[in-house]
């Protein structure tokens, strides 16, 4: 069961990524130690802030799941990487912001609030 989860948010955020893949090279690794600028994000600029509530279960998810493994590491490192893109782009047309949070960003949250109780350590 825990595998359905990490899938489904690759699935769903790689949303976000599409426009900008060809852009962005695939990082290696995410490194912990680096300082991601999160108010560049396209999640943050989804919301219109990166200190958004929805944006807490998602964090914690990246931290508690997504880090644990390297491909989810891989995954977060192609995040931020491309996320400045995707965020210049859809911080430039509102019907966009508006459809990522509504569509992809606020159906995953939800599917995350009623799992959590099973990728929380």
């Amino acid at each position: 069961m825990k595998w359905k989860i990490p899938v489904l948010l690759v699935l769903i955020a790689g949303l976000l990524t599409l426009p900008s893949l060809a852009l962005a090279q695939i990082p290696q690794a995410f490194d912990p130690q680096m300082q991601y600028d999160e108010e560049c994000c396209a999640m943050a600029t989804a919301y219109g802030t990166p200190l958004a509530d929805e944006l807490n279960i998602l964090r914690e998810f990246r931290d508690e799941v997504m880090l644990e493994s390297s491909i989810g590491a891989g995954f977060v490192a192609l995040y931020y990487e491309v996320s400045p893109t995707v965020a210049h782009l859809i911080s430039e047309r509102p019907v966009l912001r508006a459809l990522v949070r509504e569509v992809v960003l606020d159906p995953l949250v939800a599917v995350l609030e009623v799992s959590e109780g099973v990728w929380t350590n």
